[in-house]
């Protein structure tokens, strides 16, 4: 007589595994699906906020360094503390309840640094003082960018600024080679740092 063949038991998809791994999350912690969407939110919003610093970081004159520090401190000192949510609320198929610490770090930095420093340049840019002065700089070197997909290729010029390296930005069909001065319009921003109000390539006086 042939043999019975045995019945091989039915292999689960890997959606229908992290389908019940979200089942039995959302089962355990109350509000779960709305708390873990606030997480992706607040990290696409970041990447939002971060180009519209871009340009706030333009129009301001401020060491690289400090924003930069802003930005990494910030996401590293808010690590430890929200580990334990992270874990939970940020999905991970593999290894449910448990993210790499490279993925917490990279995490807070992006969103809460990211936040963090847009929130105060936004603060000092659009909290500045009323009194404006007005300086006359050489122009260092300049150029474009690179043009890219979605890009122009943006005139720049570098100057010294008491005594440091500021890059301004003009449109892309401004030809900042020609000039050899810039006139800028400047204010007290709130936290102290000041913001470029407005700037003029020039080849002599005002």
């Amino acid at each position: 007589m042939p043999s019975k063949k045995k019945k091989q038991p039915k292999r689960v998809s890997n959606a229908a595994k992290r389908k019940a791994l979200i089942a039995r999350l959302s089962s355990q912690y109350p509000h779960y699906n709305l708390i873990s969407n606030m997480f992706g939110f607040f990290f696409i919003a970041s990447l939002s906020l971060s180009i519209w610093e871009v340009g706030i970081y333009r129009q301001t004159i401020i060491p690289f360094s400090i924003p930069l520090a802003v930005y990494f401190s910030t996401g590293v000192a808010i690590t430890p503390l929200l580990k334990r949510l992270l874990n939970i609320y940020v999905f991970n198929p593999y290894n449910p309840g448990h993210l790499p610490i490279f993925f917490h770090v990279f995490y807070n930095i992006v969103t809460w640094g990211g936040i963090t420093l847009f929130g105060l340049m936004w603060v000092n840019y659009h909290l500045a003082g009323e009194q404006t002065k007005y300086v006359s700089l050489t122009i260092q070197s300049s150029g474009h960018f690179a043009k890219g997909k979605h890009g122009c290729g943006e005139g720049y010029v570098n100057v010294i600024y008491n005594g440091s390296a500021k890059e301004l930005v003009f449109s892309c069909s401004t030809q900042v080679e020609i000039y050899k001065l810039v006139h800028l319009e400047t204010a007290m921003g709130f936290l102290g740092f000041e913001i470029i109000k407005g700037q003029e390539l020039r080849n002599g006086d005002w």
